[in-house]
Parts: structure tokens; C-alpha cells; sequence
């Protein structure tokens, strides 16, 4: 999702609501394949850096962001733990959700 805040028109906008998607498209791809113990935004800004997916310039806050928008659809899911970032802070660590298979009904935690 593309908040826009800059109040974007036409192909601009069209050209920001694409780079999101694929940036989203990205984060569950390297959650997916990556994903053992969960990660942080600056984890996954980092090996999207280092696996030439992202630029360098590209700003954490995008990352932070598609997350945010992930784990509101529920693909992703915030857990307990937290770990140093990128700065030096306590970040949170995201995971794909857990599936919990109960009377053959899959349940999303």
C-alpha cells in the first residue's frame, strides 16, 4: 500500500503504488525464503541490501513500512522479542505467521 502523502497524480503515483507492491513482494519473498527465527527491519533492509533486491539509498522507513502493511494483511506477525537494529535500538522481530492445524481447519497466529 502507497500512503500518499506527497499527493502524487497520475503517472507519478501510478510509478510510487508499483515500486510499493514490488518492494512488499520482496520482504514476503525474503521472509519466505530466509525466515528461521524472524527478523528485524533493519535485518531485512540489510539482506535485501546484500542480495542486490534493494539500492543502498533505498530508506529503512520503506522497509518499515511495507512490514507495517504486511502484517496488517497478515502475512507477517509481530513476536515477542526485540533485537538491536540498524541505530543501535531495540527493534522488533517479525515472523510469517504461525499455522495451527486444529480438526483439519488451518488457524493463522
Amino acid at each position: 500500500m502507497f500512503f500518499n502523502t506527497t499527493h502524487e497524480h497520475g503517472q507519478p503515483l501510478i510509478q510510487s503504488e508499483k515500486k510499493t507492491q514490488t518492494q512488499d513482494e520482496l520482504v514476503m519473498w525474503l521472509f519466505r525464503a530466509f525466515n528461521n527465527n524472524g527478523m528485524t527491519p533493519s535485518k531485512v533492509w540489510s539482506s535485501l541490501i546484500e542480495l542486490r533486491k534493494i539500492d543502498r539509498n533505498t530508506p529503512l522507513t520503506s522497509i518499515r513500512r511495507s512490514i507495517t502493511t504486511l502484517t496488517k494483511d497478515g502475512q507477517l506477525s509481530a513476536t515477542e522479542r526485540q533485537e538491536k537494529g540498524h541505530y543501535g535500538k531495540s527493534e522488533g522481530v517479525w515472523q510469517l505467521p504461525k499455522v495451527e492445524i486444529e480438526n483439519n481447519q488451518a488457524t493463522l497466529f
